[in-house]
């Protein structure tokens, strides 16, 4: 089609497109707003702001109140009144897991291949097979009860020399299936293809509306977050054939260059 013949690219598609991925819990997309817009302690948004991004993601206000409730009853997120206006922001508790997890989100690349280890781990950490596990401090993935592929060399329970470096080449077919969950893999497809609708819509002179850009942000940083945190930092080659992660990667990263936080929050 000549590019006369275009029509414009209406972003509304694209937020759809990023909305079908799955359905949303509402508490756990503010977590990812204020994950994005909290780089400080005590940094706050007014109840308007997070009313105004929620409301463009077809989120109810009734929906909002109950996640809001639940947050400050887990003691993720506190309160406070300024006239009629309600300030919302992270607690200490609820500010420490942002940042622990936001060098992974925000990431441009994937834990180095020569990070990667094989450990074998002590008897009184022997259990049943399993996948991801977290086990007195040792994160990984579990092979057998006593064997883990990690990227984490910290552990003081763990000898050094039990950590054994392991190269992708050197695992069997299976063992890079079992490092790659279903949910993660199709997940990552069709991510893939709402990003690549996004970017098109992002790409358009209009584009989308400043509140529109906020949303697609947020749902951008959301979506990346459920699949990445669903799976071990590893390198693309240590994953089945076909795996489209770090594909997601680079057009997030691209997505977000054209998406900036339009301002920064205010202090609690």
């Amino acid at each position: 089609m000549a590019d006369a013949e275009k029509q414009p690219m209406d972003c509304t598609h694209a937020l759809e497109s990023l909305l079908a991925l799955g359905p949303l819990r509402v508490w756990s997309v503010i977590i990812t707003i204020f994950g994005d817009y909290s780089r400080f302690a005590k940094d706050a948004l007014p109840g308007r702001k997070l009313q105004e991004i929620i409301h463009h993601l077809g989120i109810k206000d009734d929906a909002l109140r109950v996640a809001i409730f639940r947050l400050k009853n887990d003691g993720w997120i506190t309160a406070t009144r300024h006239g009629r206006t309600s300030i919302y922001a992270l607690t200490e508790r609820g500010f420490n897991e942002c940042k622990s997890a936001r060098p992974r989100i925000y990431a441009k690349a994937p834990a180095d291949a020569d990070r990667v280890r094989l450990i074998i781990l002590p008897p009184s950490h022997a259990q049943a097979n399993g996948k991801a596990s977290i086990d007195k401090g040792i994160f990984g993935h579990r092979i057998t009860g006593r064997v883990m592929l990690t990227t984490k060399h910290e552990s003081p329970e763990v000898p050094a020399s039990l950590y054994l470096p392991v190269t992708a080449s050197a695992l069997p077919a299976w063992l890079r299936e079992d490092l790659t969950p279903k949910v993660a893999y199709d997940g990552y497809i069709a991510l893939e293809n709402a990003l690549e609708t996004l970017l098109l819509c992002l790409r358009e002179t209009a584009g989308p509306s400043a509140q529109e850009r906020v949303a697609l942000r947020i749902l951008v940083i959301h979506r990346w977050r459920q699949l990445l945190l669903k799976h071990q930092d590893l390198p693309q080659h240590f994953f089945a054939p076909g795996w489209k992660g770090e594909a997601c990667r680079k057009l997030v990263h691209t997505c977000l260059e054209k998406l900036p936080i339009p301002e920064r929050p205010t202090r609690a």
